[in-house]
């Protein structure tokens, strides 16, 4: 009897059967996988789309309204009437929340849900979340590359029913109503994903993330480059090498810093004033942070800077005026140190100059020509709100109240005996006219004015140097000795420094303290003092001979 042969798969068979059926489904689930991330994305970005699209039709409504009141629309008219005339193809519903400053407005258009705020002065801005958990951090405290968060959640209505964090398991609240604080630790730079779920199904996801930030110390201006405190404002002559110094850390790491202009590093050397920018580079968890820092100088002088100020040329008829005058000669003066270009009686002292032909011009001890105008005295201002008025780079911005002549422009011989009242008279331009009868006439002063402020109605007054410019109320000498206003010699001033004495005398730049009398067997000089209106400023330069600072009225 034959035996019957059973059909069946062996063993391998069905193992291979197994892997096969097996990679079949990985390919099958990653395909759905794909599927499914590709459907989220487009699903993501359609929602994006209609939040968009809702923003803008609110945008345009307020744009409408604003126009129809003139510009003069208020909160008061953002009514649901109002939304419901102006916002169509979608859901809108306003509602009155006593706890924001505030209008809400909640839009639906196919399935998606945007919810915006309108501020008291109109602005919108559009809330992430809507619903009832309430979620905010603060940071305790940086330590390194790592922040400490005190994290705070509540929903009042439901109660939370877990927190999920990154790195901890769930935290299981069983419908607390209370405010929760949970201590944290997060890594600068790194995000985490944080899900709080209330006891009713509702969700809110959140992602923290704390930036590391660049710490900077209050930079030291130093005369060396190893000064620990910065020196006083306004305290070192023009020109007068300065180093800005500070330090920048990033987490535990030092920061490179360098200069935005140049590249130079710290300690940097300055000889003027003005704003100095700096790039702060660091480095931390692999991410390059960068940091701009603004230096403000105001170290240096602006009082005694030297000045863009056009008095221009003598003329040959003003020459001729203060000759018919008279009043160099007869009382021991001597008509000396000046004249006008072309005078071919004089052309040798032109060439040579020893003698000047303008305005701007003097002589120092009639051996060298010095040129220029100094700021003698500047100030501060401040807006309508107190605020201290700033230039555009965010410097202080300067306003000038006067200017003196850098030297002497008109010269006087003056020998001893001669009668003080008489010697004041001539360089006051008359303003005591009436304690000495001589005849004589006051000088016009208009010939120094400049163009360009004369023009812009910037120059308030013109005057020879008088006692008044010089002294405070107190008596005391009220320009500091380092504005040199050179020549470097004594020069006349127009009215006296004692009271009750008009005889005339002068200051000498080279020692603040020492006031001089009628007598001296020397050149002297006047000065002219131009006094600006209130809006004119520096604008420019650093007040050195080479680069003058340049003035511009507002």
């Amino acid at each position: 009897m034959k035996k019957q042969k059973t059909k069946g798969i062996t063993l391998i068979a069905l193992v291979i059967t197994i892997i096969v059926l097996l990679i079949l489904a990985g390919v099958s689930i990653a395909s759905l996988n794909k599927e499914n991330e590709i459907l989220s994305k487009a699903k993501h970005s359609k929602e994006t789309t209609i939040r968009a699209e809702l923003k803008e039709k609110l945008i345009l409504s307020m744009q409408e309204l604003q126009i129809e009141k003139k510009a003069k629309a208020l909160l008061d008219d953002v009514t649901q009437q109002w939304l419901d005339q102006t916002i169509k193809n979608c859901e809108c519903t306003l509602i009155e929340d006593s706890s924001i400053n505030g209008k809400k407005v909640k839009m639906k258009k196919d399935g998606v849900v945007a919810t915006f705020i309108i501020d008291r002065k109109l602005n919108i801005t559009e809330l992430e979340y809507d619903g009832n958990i309430e979620f905010s951090y603060k940071i305790l405290q940086k330590n390194g590359i790592n922040a400490n968060l005190l994290i705070t959640i509540r929903d009042k209505e439901n109660g939370i029913k877990k927190v999920e964090l990154p790195d901890r398991e769930a935290m299981i609240y069983n419908g607390k109503k209370e405010e929760i604080e949970i201590n944290y630790v997060v890594q600068l730079g790194v995000e985490y994903k944080i899900k709080i779920t209330s006891e009713n199904g509702e969700e809110r996801k959140e992602i923290i993330l704390v930036m590391p930030e660049i710490e900077v110390t209050e930079p030291i201006i130093a005369t060396t480059t190893t000064g620990t405190t910065s020196i006083p404002d306004f305290s070192q002559i023009m020109g007068t090498p300065l180093y800005i110094n500070f330090n920048a850390t990033l987490g535990e790491t030092e920061c490179k810093i360098e200069n935005k202009e140049d590249k130079k590093s710290i300690p940097y050397e300055i000889t003027q004033n003005g704003v100095y920018t700096f790039i702060v580079i660091g480095m931390i968890n692999g991410q390059t942070i960068t940091k701009e820092v603004n230096v403000n100088v105001n170290k240096f002088k602006i009082q005694g800077g030297y000045v863009q100020y056009d008095a221009g040329d003598w003329t040959e008829s003003e020459i001729e005026e203060l000759k018919e005058k008279s009043q160099y000669e007869g009382y021991g003066f001597t008509f000396s140190g000046f004249t006008f270009k072309g005078n071919s009686q004089r052309t040798s002292e032109i060439e040579t100059g020893t003698i000047l032909t303008s305005r701007n011009d003097s002589l120092d001890d009639k051996s060298k020509s010095f040129s220029g105008w100094k700021i003698l005295s500047v100030r501060f201002k401040n807006d309508e709100d107190g605020n201290e008025i700033k230039n555009s780079d965010g410097s202080s911005r300067i306003y000038v109240d006067s200017l003196a002549h850098a030297g002497y422009p008109e010269y006087y011989l003056h020998w001893d005996g001669d009668n003080s009242f008489t010697d004041e008279f001539v360089l006051s331009g008359g303003t005591r006219m009436l304690e000495y009868q001589n005849g004589k006439q006051g000088r016009n002063l208009e010939m120094y004015q400049d163009s360009y402020f004369s023009s812009r109605h910037a120059i308030k007054n013109i005057h020879f140097f008088g006692i008044e410019d010089a002294k405070n109320p107190d008596g005391s000498v009220k320009i500091p000795m380092q504005i040199d206003l050179s020549a470097p010699s004594i020069f006349w001033l127009a009215t006296a420094y004692y009271n009750g004495y008009f005889g005339l005398n002068a200051w000498h730049p080279n020692n603040p303290t020492s006031w001089y009398g009628e007598g001296a067997s020397r050149a002297f000089g006047v000065k002219p003092i131009v006094s600006l209106t209130e809006n004119v400023y520096i604008y420019s330069g650093n007040g050195t001979k080479e680069d003058p600072y340049i003035l511009q009225v507002e």
